[in-house]
């Protein structure tokens, strides 16, 4: 589908294919993009490593019964918020962008409040359910296989709060180019996740241990991604266009 596309519009004129210079196009490209795209690219496998090591980690250093299945249903809680604020973060990003570029701060503020918004009620509507009947909703989900600790509650609706905010300000910082940025961010993370994974395993501590120094990192993150916010695209749109 995507190759008929494409040659509707090369019958339309709106597409060329100059495969014969197309090596040299992408080198040209390379040598003009580098930084942003080294940048860009330690983002995303930063980001891949984050959402990933835990599940690495707790297998190997807690076992594979029930720290793993309270691992797992933690984090697919957690991590399907995610779709939930793309829903309500993607659609402002146009007013965003375009405020941005007019040096227009009090309508990127307000887009970017608006956002915030739209992702704050479902995040405290579902962090008011978990805390009021999460031991029966997870015995639901886990039945006999595993009980999800008070204190792991606890800990998904603070990180439920922490993504919220970490998604408000990188979806921000990324579609206004602040590339340089977000990578910052997620190499500190990525640091700071193994330092923290290092300290608990050497105290020794269990899977709740694990999930509040997990959820300490994913704060700091957040703190980081908010200032940036401010300092960024807040500020430079608040100075005179030029």
């Amino acid at each position: 589908m995507l190759g008929m596309c494409g040659a509707r519009l090369m019958r339309a004129g709106a597409l060329a294919a100059p495969f014969w210079t197309f090596g040299a196009a992408l080198l040209a490209f390379w040598r003009l993009n580098r930084p942003d795209i080294l940048r860009s690219g330690l983002y995303a496998n930063a980001e891949l490593v984050i959402y990933t090591f835990p599940y690495l980690v707790v297998p190997m250093a807690f076992g594979l019964g029930a720290p793993t299945i309270i691992l797992d249903t933690v984090f697919k809680v957690f991590r399907g918020t995610t779709l939930i604020y793309s829903a309500g973060l993607d659609p402002l990003v146009p007013q965003q962008t375009r405020a941005f570029a007019l040096h227009d701060a009090a309508t990127l503020k307000k887009a970017t409040l608006t956002a915030a918004i739209l992702v704050a009620l479902p995040t405290a509507a579902l962090s008011v359910l978990l805390l009021i009947d999460g031991d029966r909703l997870f015995a639901l989900l886990l039945g006999h296989a595993a009980t999800v600790p008070r204190q792991a509650v606890v800990v998904l609706v603070v990180l439920l709060f922490a993504n919220m905010a970490q998604n408000v300000a990188s979806c921000l910082l990324l579609h206004t180019g602040f590339f340089r940025e977000i990578a910052r961010v997620a190499a500190f993370l990525l640091a700071a996740m193994v330092a923290m994974t290092a300290a608990v395993l050497a105290a020794g501590l269990d899977i709740n241990g694990f999930l509040v120094g997990y959820t300490a990192v994913y704060i700091a993150g957040a703190a980081l991604y908010l200032v940036y916010l401010v300092r960024r695209p807040f500020s430079i749109a608040a100075l005179p266009a030029a």
